[in-house]
């Protein structure tokens, strides 16, 4: 973030409205998902993985609730992908909201591994981290969010 900036300068967008974003930051999906984002949903109690896509890097549970019939909802894991296309140069920066457990947000640049960066999420809202080099192109988005117990959970992610 400069120097002369706080995050209350930055105006955030959550992935539920991505569509007035499209003219200058467009979500592309990964090869292997329909459209979206690429969703994997784990439990260590169910021993069992389910991969489906998503609209958005975003859940809201109520207490007991799951994303998925046959992934209990207790300490569940789930991971959100997708490939961002850049198509102007500037700072592109991220964060996540939570409640509920630790978010884990990555971003990297997937032609040069070196250019990566992420953050650990266990407030409300964490603090923003930037696109890699900010530079036109594809960045591949990670977020991972890790559920404590099977209390309510809220997971956005938002940008700027």
């Amino acid at each position: 973030m400069e120097a002369n900036m706080s995050p209350h300068d930055l105006v955030w967008v959550s992935s539920l409205e991505m569509r007035a974003l499209l003219l200058t930051l467009s979500l592309a999906p990964l090869a292997s998902a329909q459209d979206g984002w690429r969703t994997t949903l784990t439990s260590d109690h169910a021993g069992r993985t389910i991969e489906f896509s998503s609209p958005n890097a975003a859940l809201r549970l109520g207490k007991g609730e799951t994303l998925h019939p046959e992934i209990p909802a207790h300490n569940t894991i789930v991971e959100y992908e997708a490939l961002f296309v850049v198509p102007e140069v500037g700072i592109h920066r991220f964060t996540l909201e939570i409640e509920g457990g630790v978010g884990i947000l990555s971003l990297s640049d997937p032609r040069d591994p070196e250019r990566s960066v992420s953050t650990e999420i266990t407030e409300a809202r964490g603090n923003p981290i930037a696109l890699p080099g900010g530079d036109v192109g594809e960045y591949l988005i990670t977020v991972r969010f890790e559920r404590s117990g099977t209390n309510p959970a809220r997971l956005r992610t938002l940008w700027a």
